[in-house]
């Protein structure tokens, strides 16, 4: 079997850098990607982009499936005010990745 990583947050400024490196090294990468621009981005890179959000367990789920390793890239890093929705997707979308992550 060919190691496979999925990677949250590939399009953003963590997530982007992991997948140069391992793509690089010949991994095979999926970049869990939430819009267009993010998996035009992630296929730019020489990853698979897979459509999926942190805060939806289904398309985690099938992000997932068949891969070997889990970076978690993915966060609101929004640099003010922490608000709501940011800790919602960062606390929770954390949780979403770890409990899917432990099921696969």
């Amino acid at each position: 079997m060919t190691d496979t990583i999925l990677v949250t947050g590939a399009s953003g400024y963590l997530g982007r850098n992991i997948v140069r490196d391992f793509v690089a090294r010949g991994v095979a990468v999926r970049g869990l990607a939430r819009s267009d621009s993010s998996a035009k981005a992630v296929e730019k890179l020489g990853a698979i982009p897979v459509r999926g959000d942190v805060m939806d367990v289904t398309s985690l789920r099938a992000a997932m499936e068949g891969v070997t390793s889990l970076i978690h890239a993915a966060a609101d890093t929004n640099h003010g005010r922490t608000t709501k929705a940011q800790e919602q997707t960062n606390l929770q979308g954390t949780r979403n990745v770890y409990e899917t992550a432990h099921a696969a």
